[in-house]
């Protein structure tokens, strides 16, 4: 797994897809809006139990995002 550029704004795209801040996102997810801050600049990869809390909160598979450039 790598958090890529395209990963990161996959992400981020689809939290704002969404209408959502980073600060929504954390609460949903469980995590600290600083984490969400540093998945979508690289500098973090979310655990699996982020990934399934990411994934409830968008109702995808999101594993892919984090594995293609």
């Amino acid at each position: 797994k790598k958090n890529t550029p395209t990963s990161r704004k996959k992400l981020r795209a689809l939290r704002v897809f969404s209408g959502q801040n980073q600060v929504d996102l954390a609460k949903k997810t469980g995590v600290t809006q600083a984490f969400i801050s540093l998945i979508e600049t690289g500098k973090k990869m979310p655990g699996p139990e982020t990934m399934r809390a990411l994934e409830k909160v968008f109702d995808a598979d999101l594993k892919g995002i984090f594995n293609d450039e």
